[in-house]
């Protein structure tokens, strides 16, 4: 097993009298905190124009289409092992059922 922390790094390092007196000037840490304020109000919501045309590429991110076609897949080859004859009727709506469950499930999970 490797280690954590590479072997060249001290584990326990305590800072030396001359690093601590060279800490920067007061200016600087107010700046740094008015660029952190600014990046914060960057990351609040922003109104977004929605076509129609984005719309179904949205809610196939939003219901984890990947995952929701694994489940569905492995459900219907569930069906298809079952040991009673095979119904496309019942197979279809156990298909499509699964499907919209599966979507659903992994919006709320959003």
């Amino acid at each position: 097993m490797r280690p954590l922390v590479p072997p060249s790094l001290p584990l326990s390092r305590k800072p030396s009298e001359k690093a601590l007196i060279g800490l920067e000037p007061a200016s600087v840490t107010e700046g740094s905190v008015a660029l952190g304020r600014e990046t914060k109000e960057e990351k609040q919501w922003k109104e977004m124009k929605l076509r129609a045309d984005d719309l179904p590429g949205i809610l196939a991110r939003l219901s984890k289409i990947k995952l929701t076609a694994l489940v569905v897949s492995t459900t219907s080859a569930g069906f298809a092992l079952a040991p009673v004859p095979f119904d496309w009727s019942c197979f279809l709506l156990t298909f499509v059922g699964t499907g919209l469950a599966s979507c659903a499930a992994n919006s709320i999970n959003q």
